[in-house]
């Protein structure tokens, strides 16, 4: 699993979503350089990594984080208070 922040302000964001994927038992790739979502979902590619976590300023303003599922393209908005569940059941 990659996570990437879209903003320097949301590091501190990511951090805390990367800590709560890994305690769920998730590889995490945390992504906190001033990167465009096209480099990171490219660098998710090349890791073969399964999803990419965006932090993203209007979903983390909802309590979401959006997942994007590598292989088949598809994006959910998860909640926060969710993702060890979501992590129980897609890591």
């Amino acid at each position: 699993v990659v996570v990437c922040a879209f903003t320097p302000e949301l590091h501190s964001a990511a951090i805390e979503v990367a800590s709560k994927l890994r305690e769920s038992g998730g590889a995490i790739d945390l992504v906190l350089e001033s990167k465009k979502p096209k480099w990171v979902l490219k660098h998710a590619a090349r890791l073969a990594a399964e999803y990419a976590v965006i932090v993203a300023p209007d979903e983390w303003g909802q309590g979401n984080v959006r997942i994007k599922n590598m292989g088949e393209g598809e994006q959910v908005d998860v909640p926060v208070t969710e993702l060890a569940e979501w992590a129980g059941t897609n890591l």
